[in-house]
């Protein structure tokens, strides 16, 4: 599980590189990535304290909702970028409010 993480976290890290001015993004897209970014948000905030059994279904969950994204057409450079600008500004903190200011930037709201 931690593998096919990973490789996820790894794609989408490698598509934030890319330019992702907030553009026009289908509907099914934004819906999507917003989910997406609330796993990803979720899973942050419990990186603090490890444990599988938590962890594990949120990456799951993060996996499936990434999957279902890039299967239905949509451009994994947003996704990726609201992402990395959560990592580049998270805290102990992180908040809601930061996940929509980087999903904002990019276009998925």
């Amino acid at each position: 599980m931690r593998q096919r993480f990973a490789l996820t976290l790894a794609a989408c890290l490698t598509c934030a590189a890319l330019p992702a001015a907030a553009q026009d993004i289908p509907p099914r897209c934004a819906i999507l990535g917003q989910m997406a970014v609330s796993s990803w948000l979720e899973m942050l905030g419990e990186l603090a304290a490890p444990e599988d059994s938590v962890i594990d279904p949120i990456l799951s969950r993060l996996d499936d909702q990434t999957g279902i994204y890039a299967a239905s057409g949509c451009d994994v450079a947003p996704l990726g970028a609201a992402m990395d600008c959560i990592l580049s500004d998270a805290t102990a903190e992180t908040s809601r409010a930061l996940a929509l200011s980087c999903m904002d930037q990019v276009g998925l709201r």
